[in-house]
């Protein structure tokens, strides 16, 4: 039924790309995603239940599954040689306030064809009017793909 099927990924949930088979995929979309988490691993908590969670927000408590809490400890240079092997049109985008610098780097070992957008001014959520940039950017790429 679907003639192109383009896989995208927002923060560490681009990583799923990174592994799942892409058999009959079109291109992939990266928006500001990260890899560079073993800072995270300083703000991770164990509460009574043995339950991960980060605390940024003075005691504001963001849960995590035990997975992902185990992905934060897989070395950066492991994704970046999974993204290294993929031969497909990729799109990379970053918030210009947020991960801009990871998306250089992405940018860097991926192969072609590849493009990078840096959005101005843009934050990790993309909220208010950036989110209407991303998502008309994007769906230049997929239309252009």
């Amino acid at each position: 039924w679907y003639k192109r099927i383009f896989l995208v990924g927002h923060s560490y949930g681009w990583i799923v790309n990174l592994y799942v088979n892409k058999e009959g995929i079109s291109g992939i979309l990266m928006w500001d995603s990260s890899i560079w988490w073993k800072w995270l691993l300083e703000d991770v908590h164990e509460d009574e239940n043995w339950e991960y969670y980060i605390d940024w927000w003075n005691g504001y408590r963001f849960y995590i599954s035990e997975k992902l809490y185990r992905d934060f400890q897989i070395p950066s240079e492991e994704f970046l040689e999974k993204l290294k092997e993929i031969k497909l049109p990729i799109k990379i985008f970053a918030a210009e306030n947020w991960l801009s610098k990871a998306a250089e780097r992405y940018f860097e070992v991926a192969n072609e064809p590849k493009e990078l957008s840096i959005i101005k001014w843009a934050y990790h959520t993309f909220e208010d009017w950036w989110i209407e940039e991303l998502l008309s950017q994007s769906l230049e790429w997929i239309n252009s793909n």
